[in-house]
């Protein structure tokens, strides 16, 4: 076996070759869009390279098939409140072989201390938390768009290697018939009756104001979060493009207070349903599968993809209304039938008691690991241990 960088366009062909062979027996898989994947590789579209690097490499066997993939990258402006430089690994792919697996971690650690970083993070992106992120542990059903998906022999690898858990990822889901419609629509009107209190959905005639609104909420809902980097209206427009034939208006909710932009939601149609039948590739006979399905098997999941609330704006209840909202629009369709919502960290217990509010429950589980390289000073190790505690 022997591991080459991503260099060519042949090489770039393979890298995404890799999951056909990995998962061509797997019901539940759905190939991640090429174009989504090459956005996060694409220096003049991803904000990361700014003070960052990213590299890629494929992995073959004797026969000269490629049987792996792994991507390695760093951000020195994600390290800024680390008391040591973390890279990252990403985008990891193999044939269940330990050898294989951890010839691909060498390769990327080898790399990261090259350049100066101290620990790697896996499997993690180059750019936002919201997709490609962390390990599936629990719960192998098709994925969402952008959700990871990996085989279960993935934690193995991991943990064989020494990656320690750093954090838990909770997927939640509700079906429709689940949701608590009474008591929701009880607490949002007495909710909505508050002086200064207004909630209105996206108008893609509108976006510019809207993705100004979305990035003064998100960006100050999530600044507290370790690494994180702001997005700006730019940014959030240019993520919108993509997904615009597919977005559902009243799916996006913004609350407001005092004409203060206060929280947001953002609900999409679960494209990968359709995506299942195009193996990655948005080429003409792509759009045209596409297209075809899209007629013929609608969609019948939502997918949260953001959910926040200004801190001062906590006790306001307006996360209620936009939950409420939402219902009430996929109400008017027998279409959507179940919604879920990634990224929720097990910690996050404001979350989690709101996600019991709803009657949603845990539906999968994903692993962001963390290795240190210098194996010599394990309170690190133990430090990320007692945080899962």
């Amino acid at each position: 076996m022997h591991v080459l960088e991503v260099n060519s366009k042949s090489q770039l062909k393979h890298f995404h070759r890799v999951p056909k062979s990995i998962y061509k027996e797997d019901e539940h898989y759905v190939y991640p869009l090429e174009g989504d994947i090459e956005l996060v590789f694409n220096p003049a579209k991803n904000p990361s390279f700014d003070q960052g690097k990213a590299i890629r490499w494929v992995l073959f066997d004797d026969a000269e098939e490629p049987v792996g993939r792994i991507a390695a990258f760093y951000d020195v402006g994600q390290n800024s409140e680390s008391s040591y430089p973390v890279g990252g690994i990403g985008f990891f792919e193999c044939i269940n072989n330990k050898d294989a697996a951890f010839l691909l971690f060498d390769t990327a650690k080898a790399w990261l201390q090259a350049n100066g970083m101290q620990a790697m993070d896996g499997p993690i992106n180059f750019g936002e938390r919201d997709k490609y992120w962390g390990l599936l542990v629990e719960g192998f059903t098709q994925p969402t768009y952008l959700e990871n998906y990996h085989p279960p022999y993935y934690k193995d690898f991991f943990e064989n290697y020494g990656f320690q858990l750093s954090i838990e990822q909770l997927t939640y889901g509700i079906d429709r018939q689940d949701f608590d419609a009474k008591r929701f629509t009880k607490a949002a009107e007495w909710i909505s009756r508050k002086p200064g209190l207004r909630f209105e959905h996206f108008k893609m005639g509108e976006a510019e104001r809207y993705a100004q609104d979305f990035a003064q909420v998100y960006n100050e809902a999530r600044k507290r979060v370790t690494n994180f980097k702001p997005l700006s209206p730019a940014q959030i427009l240019d993520y919108l493009k993509p997904m615009r034939h597919i977005l559902v208006e009243e799916f996006i909710w913004f609350a407001y207070v005092n004409n203060e932009p206060a929280g947001i939601m953002v609900m999409i149609p679960d494209v990968n349903q359709l995506l299942a039948h195009i193996e990655g590739k948005l080429d003409t006979w792509g759009k045209m599968r596409f297209l075809y399905y899209k007629q013929t098997q609608p969609m019948t999941r939502a997918k949260g993809l953001v959910f926040g609330v200004m801190p001062k704006y906590r006790k306001y209840g307006v996360e209620t209304v936009m939950i409420y909202k939402f219902y009430k629009e996929v109400s008017k369709t027998w279409q959507y039938n179940t919604v879920e919502l990634s990224w929720v960290n097990k910690l996050n217990d404001k979350m989690a008691s709101l996600m019991k509010n709803i009657n949603a429950h845990v539906v999968k589980k994903h692993h962001t690991y963390r290795l240190m390289f210098d194996t010599s000073s394990p309170s690190e190790q133990e430090k990320i241990k007692s945080e899962q505690k």
